[in-house]
């Protein structure tokens, strides 16, 4: 992969923004993700981009990189909320 290109976008819902959070959190590509925490993911962003909040896609990001074949009806991050 080229410097700044990663697999995340093979991951539904996840666009240019949340690529450039991951990358800067230090993820490479989904494999990086493998038993990464959702809500420290998200804390860690949060402080970055003071406030920005987006837990629920990464509790579906994060369902999607320890999943073998994740299942397709799980890959809305809006059935991700408490």
């Amino acid at each position: 992969m080229s410097k700044g290109a990663s697999d995340f976008k093979k991951i539904p819902y996840v666009g240019e923004a949340t690529e450039a959070d991951l990358l800067a959190l230090g993820y490479t590509e989904i494999a990086s993700l493998k038993g990464a925490d959702p809500d420290e993911t998200n804390e860690r962003i949060k402080a970055l981009w003071r406030g920005r909040c987006i837990l629920y896609v990464y509790r579906m990001v994060c369902y999607y990189a320890n999943m073998p074949r994740p299942d397709k009806a799980k890959l809305k991050w809006w059935l991700w909320k408490d």
